[in-house]
């Protein structure tokens, strides 16, 4: 069976809503902007996440260990609160900035300064865990340490100049911040 796999510049991946658009808008033509988009996010229990294994396992040892998480992200913040509802991890996010929170979207420093201010932690004392090269410009940009993940469809080596490191998975986290002083 063929593999089919997103570009790690592709809209889809790490773009805003309007990126998504100005990709599908030609495409389909009879219909509005606000009509695409109602399309995208009808039904948000039908594209269910497929959570990195020991999601839960990290969440909850983070939180527990006093970490405050939370999400930044180019989608919508409902749409973020209901993958992260479906993945059954929500409890463990103090915050989700998504691209309609009034901070703007990721390459932009602004949502992670969003992020970092709805927490109460200033941004240098932030790690901006990420998968795409926009989670680790944007962190970069606001002053936050980057940790790469490789979860997603970009590479160690796209990766590993714009982070400080470049870890497997997010569930290596816990591991990596016990042995590392921010």
């Amino acid at each position: 069976m063929a593999q089919v796999r997103f570009h790690p510049d592709s809209a889809l991946i790490a773009g805003t809503p309007e990126d998504v658009l100005e990709v599908l808008q030609p495409h389909f033509p009879q219909l509005t902007p606000q009509q695409i988009l109602a399309r995208l996010d009808a039904d948000p229990d039908r594209f269910l996440p497929m959570p990195v294994p020991g999601l839960g396992n990290i969440c909850a040892a983070l939180t527990q260990a006093g970490y405050a998480l939370a999400v930044v992200t180019n989608d919508f913040e409902a749409s973020a609160h209901d993958h992260l509802r479906q993945m059954d991890v929500l409890a463990h996010f103090s915050a989700v900035v998504g691209y309609d929170s009034g901070y703007g979207g990721k390459p932009a420093p602004g949502p992670c300064l969003g992020a970092a201010e709805r927490l109460g932690v200033a941004p240098s004392g932030c790690v901006m865990v990420g998968d795409s090269l926009h989670d680790l410009v944007a962190g970069r940009a606001a002053g936050m340490m980057t940790v790469a993940v490789l979860t997603g469809v970009a590479q160690a080596h796209e990766l590993a100049p714009h982070a400080d490191v470049v870890l497997d998975s997010v569930a290596d986290l816990f591991d990596w911040l016990c042995h590392r002083q921010i």
